[in-house]
């Protein structure tokens, strides 16, 4: 018997600074809680406070790859990291991504130094209360909701890559909003104009019938008006 991981066998380990209760299983995939050690510093990392914290493990299986002279290994650490996205935009918490510790066959040291960090437990996206804004319970059985974005089962393609974008800015938005605060708003706002790419917006939409009447005398009036280009739907400088 071996005691080696199965080359096919991925763990990382991710956290929050909120609070969750039960997990999520699927075909090839299990998000479970990651116990800390007894003692004070445990308990307190348990509790609602500035030192508010609670690990994962994300478990997945990925398929086998060949192991050939000068080919490359596979790298899955990506798979953690944009499972935070989701997880984040899912119940409008802070999650961070802590990194592999076991893949391909192998052992890894987790990343932890984000774990001594405060955070202020009154935030909404720090706390361990439902957000009223994101009011989805905080069970890890919710995850089940965005299963399809998971898999990647037949979505298109196209807005699964606007999905994944909008997805990280809002995370990194949550991240550093403690630390920078106008970062975090600029990445709140990419997010916003990442996701504006899926609607489609008639030009007459983005003018009320008020603007359109100033920029119609303007272009009657005005000497530069040669250079706008001006029409009952949109103006803007040619």
């Amino acid at each position: 018997m071996t005691l080696r991981p199965p080359e096919t066998s991925n763990k990382a380990l991710i956290s929050s600074t909120s609070g969750f209760v039960g997990e999520y299983e699927a075909e090839g995939i299990l998000l479970t809680h990651a116990w800390s050690l007894t003692g004070a510093s445990a308990n307190a990392q348990r509790l609602d406070g500035p030192t508010s914290w609670s690990a994962f493990v994300v478990a997945f299986e990925t398929s086998p790859f060949p192991r050939e002279v000068g080919s490359a290994l596979p790298n899955h650490s990506w798979i953690p990291e944009q499972l935070t996205w989701y997880l984040s935009v899912l119940f409008g918490k802070r999650f961070d991504n802590h990194g592999l510790f076991e893949t391909i066959g192998m052992f890894n040291l987790p990343n932890l130094e984000r774990v001594s960090a405060f955070c202020r437990n009154t935030l909404p996206h720090n706390s361990r209360k439902v957000r009223a804004d994101y009011p989805t319970a905080l069970n890890l059985a919710e995850v089940a909701r965005i299963a399809p974005m998971i898999s990647d089962a037949g979505l298109d393609a196209q807005v699964m890559r606007i999905w994944h974008t909008a997805a990280k800015f809002y995370t990194q938005a949550l991240q550093t909003l403690e630390g920078d605060a106008e970062v975090a708003y600029l990445h709140l706002v990419t997010a916003i104009e990442v996701l504006t790419s899926l609607s489609k917006v008639e030009t007459a939409e983005l003018y009320d019938p008020t603007t359109l009447r100033h920029l119609a005398a303007i272009e009657a009036t005005c000497p530069m008006a040669p250079r706008w280009r001006i029409t009952s739907e949109i103006a803007c400088w040619p």
